[in-house]
Formats: structure tokens, C-alpha cells, sequence
């Protein structure tokens, strides 16, 4: 401590130690931001809104992910990869796919404006090509 406040000393900086927090404040916290148990099971009601897109260099996608309290985690990912737009919207599909799995997420609606992928999924589409045929037996 003694050697940073020698070399700090030259630029006219003050330490001042934080105050306390307030009882009342940390309580106020904690009420805000933990969830009633009783109003919504965490594993149902996730809901995952997912662009994916393609240049000549690589993929990336944009995605929103909406837990059941109301909470939104944007995220944008970048392909290390060549990719069509199938193939990034597959790709985030199958990661949040994961991730969802991990956190036993029971229940989740995707959306996305690609109709390929939700119509491959539900069967409503033919899979023809071998790269969508891999990922469609993933997911």
C-alpha cells in the first residue's frame, strides 16, 4: 500500500473508504431482483429470438433470450466460419439448444425470420442437403 501511495502521491488522488450500505438499501435489493417462487417455475416460459446471418468471411448471429421473470440476455456471436444464413441460424439454434439443456430449461418458444429452419424441424420441410441434414439430426 505504502509503494502505491509514493507513486499515486504525484497525481493528487484521494482514497476515501467506501461507506456502509444501508440495511434497508440491500434489503430493497434483494426484493427486487429475486422472483417469488410461487409465481413461475424457472424451467417454462424461456422464450429465445434468434437472426442469423452470412457474408463471404464468416457468420454471426444476433439472439435474444427471455427467461420466465421477464429478464432479456442479448448476445451477438460470431461464426469462426464460413456459413449460409441456414447454417448461422442453425448454429445458434443448437447452442442455445445446450445451453437450455444445461439449465433444465423444460419449456422454451424460438422465433426467428428464417421459415427453413422451424419447417425442417417440425417436418414440414424436406431436408436435402447433407450439411442441413447433420444439423437438422442435431437439433
Amino acid at each position: 500500500m505504502l509503494k502505491w501511495s509514493v507513486e499515486l502521491g504525484e497525481f493528487d488522488i484521494e482514497y476515501e473508504p467506501r461507506k456502509a450500505i444501508k440495511g434497508q438499501v440491500l434489503a430493497d435489493f434483494l426484493s427486487k431482483f429475486t422472483p417469488p417462487e410461487t409465481s413461475t417455475n424457472l424451467n417454462h416460459g424461456w422464450t429465445l429470438y434468434i437472426d442469423g446471418s452470412a457474408n463471404s468471411e464468416r457468420g454471426g448471429v444476433d439472439l435474444v433470450l427471455k427467461d420466465p421473470f421477464g429478464r432479456i440476455y442479448e448476445h451477438a456471436l460470431q461464426l469462426g466460419f464460413k456459413a449460409m444464413n441456414n447454417e448461422a441460424e442453425y448454429e445458434v439454434l443448437l447452442f442455445n439448444l445446450k445451453v437450455a439443456a444445461e439449465l433444465g430449461v423444460e419449456d422454451i418458444e424460438i422465433f426467428t425470420d428464417s421459415q427453413l429452419i422451424p419447417g425442417q424441424v417440425n417436418g414440414e420441410f424436406k431436408t436435402r442437403e447433407a450439411v442441413m441434414i447433420k444439423y437438422l439430426a442435431e437439433a
